[in-house]
């Protein structure tokens, strides 16, 4: 899909200043208890924070390397029913600068912070994501597009940034922790019911393949000052933390 010089330069304009981004507010603590009492905490925290010293029969997403991450990613797309970057973009990270991601031990929720989001159709999400790739990587200079997995109104998740990469989504807590983004700013309207469902079902999955613990699901703001994810998606991952669903 075509995109203007206009049109991209207008948007690094927006996105650079956007609502992802750290802020002079202070930190969100964690709500309540996260652990309901009809849900046990494990006991191996251990066992999620150094991956490597955790031994499994069969090798696991983490464990993946060299060729074998193809197709390692591949079957994680089709765990998490991602689609594909191919679909909405040809460029390639650039590994130059890059890390890469050596194991997941936890995860971070975030929003867009840009303009609001109501197309619901694949041609203007795409058209959406190619913007943000041109601002993380032409404007800020990323290797990449920040976030890992991209979840549009319409309640489709999108792979971004490959997850064998390090990704560049909350500053100084990025090793280790798989970025999942929702389209839109929720400072300025409320998540669509597609998008909540779709994000608490990408967390349970993720939280599975990783082993990682609901103790380490993030929102943004709960690791950096700053708006993210917007006020009114952060009360959903508070409620799948406390009700439980995210165990």
């Amino acid at each position: 899909m075509g995109v203007t010089r206009r049109t991209l330069l207008l948007a690094g304009i927006g996105l650079v200043a956007s609502g992802c981004a750290d802020t002079g507010r202070k930190f969100s603590s964690r709500p309540g208890p996260a652990w309901p009492s009809a849900i046990s905490r494990p006991s191996q925290i251990g066992d999620v924070v150094s991956p490597a010293s955790a031994a499994a029969p069969k090798r696991s997403h983490r464990q993946l390397a060299g060729k074998d991450w193809d197709n390692g990613e591949q079957h994680l797309l089709n765990e998490l029913g991602a689609l594909p970057r191919s679909m909405w973009t040809n460029r390639h990270p650039q590994t130059s600068h890059i890390n890469m991601m050596d194991g997941v031990t936890r995860i971070t929720a975030h929003h867009e912070g840009w303009k609001p989001v109501y197309f619901t159709n694949e041609r203007e999400t795409e058209h959406r994501l190619k913007l943000i790739q041109h601002v993380h990587m032409d404007v800020r200079g990323w290797a990449d597009v920040g976030y890992h997995f991209i979840i549009d109104r319409d309640g489709r998740l999108w792979e971004a940034r490959p997850i064998k990469y390090q990704g560049a989504h909350v500053k100084y807590h990025n090793k280790h922790n798989v970025g999942v983004m929702c389209l839109g700013n929720f400072m300025k309207q409320e998540p669509s019911n597609a998008q909540v469902q779709r994000l608490g079902r990408t967390l349970k999955k993720l939280m599975a393949i990783y082993r990682v613990p609901v103790d380490r699901v993030y929102t943004h703001r709960e690791l950096m000052p700053t708006l993210c994810p917007g006020d009114n998606l952060q009360p959903h991952v508070d409620h799948m933390r406390r009700d439980g669903y995210l165990s």
